[in-house]
């Protein structure tokens, strides 16, 4: 059973704790690293996306125990990725992007990024959920990304992206993929 964290909770906690950057390019590692200390986090319905910073709120009894053995960083490849997936499940991801990726996208199914296109939205990060079929037959591989800006986005929240577009995204400088393992 997937559970949905708060994203907001993390940028709150760990913006002021180990001042990740929060809504100004946050980093998942140092998020991973306030979870493995404290050991829990709220679930998304819980602990509401705002788009902007708030207070740190102390734990609750709600809150769901996860107890972190290990993270790291995964290789920006197509099939490592793929992989990563299928053993290690979802995987945090942040890179660059341009700047047309922050206006609504609803419905639409495949974000597309062309070459020469300037990423200069800055640094965001999200969840890469799954890979296989994008419903467009000139494409091999596509990955399915969850955003933290709620089911009004995209298509629920989440989109499609070419498997190459994301590899190339992931090669950037300050661009990631990690996992997290369990105890």
């Amino acid at each position: 059973q997937l559970l949905a964290f708060s994203e907001q909770y993390l940028m709150n906690c760990v913006w002021i704790e180990h001042k990740a950057r929060g809504c100004f390019g946050g980093f998942p590692l140092p998020a991973f690293e306030w979870i493995k200390a404290a050991q829990y986090l709220p679930e998304s319905q819980e602990y509401r996306y705002l788009n902007t910073h708030g207070l740190c709120n102390p734990r609750s009894p709600s809150f769901v125990h996860i107890p972190i053995k290990s993270y790291g960083k995964v290789e920006p490849d197509v099939e490592v990725l793929k992989t990563a997936l299928y053993y290690k499940g979802p995987l945090s991801v942040e890179f660059n992007l341009p700047k047309r990726f922050y206006n609504p996208y609803n419905g639409r199914t495949l974000f597309e990024i062309s070459g020469m296109e300037a990423l200069d939205g800055g640094v965001h990060a999200m969840v890469l959920v799954g890979y296989g079929s994008c419903g467009d037959p000139r494409l091999d591989d596509c990955f399915l990304i969850k955003n933290s800006w709620g089911k009004k986005w995209g298509i629920g929240g989440y989109f499609y992206i070419e498997g190459n577009t994301l590899v190339k995204l992931l090669k950037q400088k300050y661009a990631l993929a990690a996992y997290v393992e369990l105890e």
